[in-house]
């Protein structure tokens, strides 16, 4: 929730440095990090390790919430059986520069796992502890679409503070009382704007919404179109290409599928939960062997039925798609989500 009145400070790049260990100190420092050929959000231990210049992380906050592996509980099954649940620690991380779109999804995690009869506790625990900086896109990258599902290179949405990256450094805009803390703590480290660092700050966030380089659909007709479409052939098209390998669901900042399983040796074990896709055949096949999504052209379908019908028909309206595009710019196969959504559209007119 952005905040009526926002506080608008200026780092200069001299301060990088002490600001980074300003951070290290104040929590576990989660940020853009290189590993050989990509840039993922990790654990840092030095400031030397932030990669400051970088188009878009590779993973997203989901890994940071709900990681792809975690152990939920130990158990014996002995004489005196036990069961030991493992909540995760309530120790403050602090994510820095966070894609904005990546922020967003949040919203679509937090429907699923902080419902408010039954909510996540390992979800909710990791969620309420983390602190996200987010660094705003002064140049949107080749397969964005933010702007086409109710985003901005520049959204605040679920963000303590929002950075503008200049030449010579950045603005701090404090959105949330977690965020005015941080500020406090940073302290002389951050200036007041000068007017001129504030207006130049302005247009670049409004240039960017020019620069989006892609457009879909409107959501909101997608939505109404996809109900009528459950059988339509452009689902097999699509599924004729797609090969299983789930990479669009792994990438996906607003996916959560999981599976539990529990591991026993020796009369003692644990439940774990990992990440899952339904784009694997396994992930619906019964116990009978029938399996309802029995082809690739079926599970495509749910995936884009999830995103587009059935979670904004759940979920105030809100669709389960933040435009960063990651699916489309590394699946192996090619496949475009926003040249889906473009079938959906013609054959809903149709």
């Amino acid at each position: 929730m952005v905040a009526a009145a926002r506080s608008r400070k200026f780092l200069p790049k001299e301060h990088i440095q002490n600001f980074i260990q300003q951070l290290m100190s104040y929590g576990e420092l989660i940020a853009p990090k290189r590993e050989e050929d990509v840039v993922a959000l990790r654990s840092i231990s030095s400031p030397d390790e932030i990669e400051k210049d970088f188009m878009q992380t590779s993973n997203n906050l989901r890994t940071v919430v709900e990681p792809q592996n975690e152990i939920l509980l130990n158990f014996t099954d002995s004489l005196k059986p036990s069961v030991i649940e493992r909540l995760p620690p309530k120790d403050r991380k602090i994510v820095l520069w966070c894609r904005p779109c990546d922020a967003r999804a949040l919203s679509s995690l937090d429907d699923n796992f902080i419902d408010e009869s039954i909510p996540d506790p390992y979800y909710q625990r990791r969620r309420e502890s983390t602190i996200i900086i987010g660094l705003g896109c002064n140049r949107p990258f080749p397969f964005c679409f933010c702007g086409s599902v109710g985003g901005d290179p520049f959204s605040t949405d679920n963000l303590d503070i929002l950075t503008t990256r200049m030449n010579e450094g950045y603005i701090f805009e404090s959105l949330s009382k977690n965020g005015q803390k941080l500020e406090e703590y940073l302290g002389e480290i951050l200036r007041d704007g000068s007017p001129e660092e504030l207006s130049e700050a302005a247009e670049i966030q409004e240039k960017a919404n020019e620069l989006l380089p892609r457009k879909a659909p409107n959501p909101e007709e997608i939505v109404a179109d996809l109900r009528g479409l459950f059988d339509a052939p452009f689902w097999k098209k699509w599924g004729d290409k797609c090969i299983g390998c789930g990479i669009c669901t792994y990438l996906c900042p607003t996916c959560w599928c999981f599976d539990m399983t529990d591991i026993e040796t020796r009369g003692k074990g644990y439940r774990i939960r990992t990440w899952d896709s339904c784009q694997f055949p396994l992930f619906t096949l019964h116990s009978s062997g029938h399996n309802p999504r029995p082809d690739k052209a079926s599970r495509v379908r749910q995936r884009v039925m999830h995103k587009f019908s059935f979670h904004p028909t759940n979920f105030k309206g809100r669709v389960a798609c933040v435009g960063c595009g990651r699916c489309t710019e590394l699946c192996p196969m090619d496949i475009d989500l926003i040249s889906i959504l473009k079938d959906i559209a013609e054959a809903g007119e149709q």
